[in-house]
């Protein structure tokens, strides 16, 4: 399966995963849910998108979390622990599922 048929069909327990995972990060353990998850949905899509050689407004849509996340007052260093949890997390599911497809470029 391509990385991108992935991150479409395994959008909901990729973005499950990937939110127990920042709520172990100190500024992001009392976010709600909605606050926390504001543009992962989003980010995946254009991801993916991106992938298929269709590119978006992926940077665009980075830039407004991180300062969305800034303006929660959430430190930069967890910011960038976020994208880095929600890379983690697409490897692991990924290579899980039996994926072949490399990975180098997410």
């Amino acid at each position: 399966m391509r990385v991108s048929t992935f991150l479409r069909r395994q959008q909901e327990p990729t973005i499950v995963d990937w939110g127990q995972n920042v709520r172990q990060l100190p500024s992001e353990a009392t976010l709600p849910t909605l606050g926390l998850l504001n543009h992962v949905p989003q980010i995946l899509d254009l991801v993916a998108d991106a992938l298929d050689g269709r590119p978006g407004a992926l940077e665009q849509m980075i830039a407004q979390h991180a300062h969305v996340r800034l303006h929660q007052r959430i430190p930069l260093a967890e910011v960038v622990a976020e994208y880095e949890a929600l890379r983690d997390v697409v490897h692991r599911r990924y290579r899980g599922q039996g994926g072949r497809q490399s990975l180098a470029t997410f």
